[in-house]
């Protein structure tokens, strides 16, 4: 393949010579192509996103602050236009929960640890995950803890005390 070849182009950032087709559409570009092929292009992405997550964390919390309730609201919409998705997961969660109760759970104590978080509005959170490929917590009362919503998300199930 010549580069002066219609039909391909070479990539500006690994100097190959590749078909057009491996190259994402840009408009304002004579050719219509972007000047990295679309394997370059996802790796400069990729190395962009991870230089600047914590500036785009901070734009995120700024945007949140300034506009109250709206993701809340593109949330709902995304839930109510991705019902079997929603329910898939939240199958998939509550099967997980049925198999880390073991018959010695004290569920009157796991009741009354709901009843706290609903009465001081706050979530019940699984110190050690019921689903993580490195562990596998119990739902059982000392395994519970009550987290703000913020909190309770930031953490998802990345941390338990004696993370390896």
């Amino acid at each position: 393949m010549a580069a002066d070849d219609v039909s391909t182009k070479r990539c500006s950032r690994c100097s190959e010579v590749k078909p057009l087709t491996e190259f994402y559409r840009r408009s304002d570009r004579p050719s219509g192509k972007h000047s990295h092929c679309a394997v370059c292009f996802r790796a400069a992405h990729s190395e962009w996103r991870i230089a600047n997550k914590k500036k785009r964390a901070a734009d995120m919390a700024a945007w949140r602050a300034k506009n109250p309730g709206k993701s809340q609201v593109w949330n709902k919409r995304w839930q109510l236009q991705n019902l079997d998705k929603c329910r898939a997961t939240n199958a998939r969660r509550h099967a997980a929960k049925l198999r880390a109760v073991p018959a010695w759970a004290e569920l009157d104590k796991i009741a009354v640890v709901y009843a706290k978080a609903r009465e001081y509005g706050f979530t019940v959170d699984h110190i050690v995950p019921l689903q993580h490929p490195l562990v596998c917590g119990l739902h059982v009362w000392s395994n519970l803890q009550l987290l703000h919503d913020s909190e309770n998300a930031k953490k998802k199930n990345y941390h338990w005390p004696d993370m390896p």
